[in-house]
């Protein structure tokens, strides 16, 4: 991630010291003006520039005092061992998590509306249905419910944006229907929890790109247990 460096400059003095860098200090005024402090934040080549107007918040402009992180480009993802990391060890854990539910939870007794589409539209196209839930699927998913929703609402709450895209996320795996929930409800905690694992693998670095690896492992890996175990 780049980090840029702050500085603290006195409203008054901006026009004298801008352009000039590596000048180490600026001259008080002896007298304390209002304690309110006025924050400006200005951006140029990696330096944020912080406007106050309290004589006593003035340091020393070569100070690195806070460290501001820019988010990765998408296209920066694609080089990044991290993302890859993340993502491959999210989707290896969610797969864990699903075979764990398969044989101690679930006992292969209950029905799942949802599972069983797939395993019928998997039966009529493979090549077709490997392609959709396999790979376009996860990444369109991936940037609604986390890049969008809990994106924009992380902004304002952590709680209310992980709570919110990921009942939203579960939901969806229901068709927003309340009577398939109630019928259902057994899977309910099961989609809830990958979805805070794939909305967690997003977080950490806010890197779309490891949430869709992580997704893309556990609908392939589940594609491939349908074609040559189920069918």
């Amino acid at each position: 991630m780049a980090l840029n460096t702050v500085k603290f400059v006195k409203i008054e003095d901006k026009d004298n010291i801008e352009g000039n860098e590596n000048k180490e200090n600026i001259e008080e005024n002896g007298e304390k003006e209002e304690e309110s402090m006025e924050f400006l934040k200005t951006y140029n080549d990696n330096v944020t520039v912080i406007e106050v107007k309290d004589n006593n918040v003035l340091m020393d402009s070569d100070k690195k005092i806070e460290k501001v992180e820019n988010p990765i480009s998408f296209k920066e993802q694609f080089i990044n061992k991290r993302v890859y990391a993340v993502g491959v060890s999210t989707g290896i854990s969610m797969i864990g998590f699903n075979l764990f539910c398969s044989f101690f939870v679930l006992n292969n007794t209950s029905e799942n509306k949802n599972q069983n589409s797939i395993i019928e539209y998997v039966k009529r196209s493979p090549v077709m249905m490997t392609l959709v839930i396999g790979l376009i699927s996860p990444v369109l998913e991936e940037f609604v419910f986390r890049r969008l929703i809990f994106g924009y609402l992380r902004k304002y709450s952590a709680v209310l944006a992980y709570s919110f895209s990921c009942l939203l996320f579960t939901l969806s795996h229901f068709g927003f229907s309340y009577h398939l929930v109630h019928d259902e409800l057994i899977y309910f905690p099961i989609y809830l929890f990958l979805s805070i694992q794939l909305t967690v693998a997003y977080d950490i670095d806010k890197c779309i790109l490891a949430s869709i690896i992580a997704h893309i492992i556990n609908n392939i890996l589940s594609i491939i247990e349908i074609i040559f175990i189920v069918l």
